[in-house]
């Protein structure tokens, strides 16, 4: 080991986010066909629907902060989401036990994240640059 970890300040951090787009398939519906294809596409366009970023909202009782902590570290914003539509469910079958009327169906993909609107917008003008960048390449 070479001992050249440097702990940045918080401004000073950054994350580095891949994104592979494979098979012949997905390539020819996203328009490409060769690398030089790249430097006719809108990288913001290519990652629609693809590339977003989510948080996680819960109510802030306790015992839920701690479940959703757990769900962090083991399996993202996507575990909570997928704890609470559980949590939903299982309330939804107590009161259908209980012969109590039961209330509109909410439970939905999602319905625990909301759009990370900063990160989102951070990285659609990261893809606006690599847009711009590989506008300017050419291999030719």
């Amino acid at each position: 080991m070479k001992q050249t970890l440097m702990v940045l300040p918080d401004q000073e951090r950054r994350a580095r986010v891949e994104v592979t787009i494979s098979g012949t398939d997905t390539l020819k519906n996203c328009g490409l066909d060769t690398v030089d294809d790249l430097g006719r596409t809108s990288f913001r366009t290519l990652t629609k629907g693809l590339l977003n970023f989510k948080l996680p909202m819960i109510e802030p009782w306790q015992h839920l902060l701690d479940d959703a902590q757990t769900q962090m570290r083991t399996r993202g914003v996507h575990g909570i989401d997928l704890r609470m539509r559980a949590l939903e469910l299982e309330k939804r079958e107590a009161q259908r036990r209980s012969g109590a009327k039961l209330p509109r169906k909410t439970e939905r993909e999602g319905m625990a994240l909301q759009d990370w609107q900063e990160m989102n917008g951070a990285i659609g003008a990261a893809l606006d640059e690599l847009t711009r960048r590989w506008r300017s390449f050419s291999f030719r």
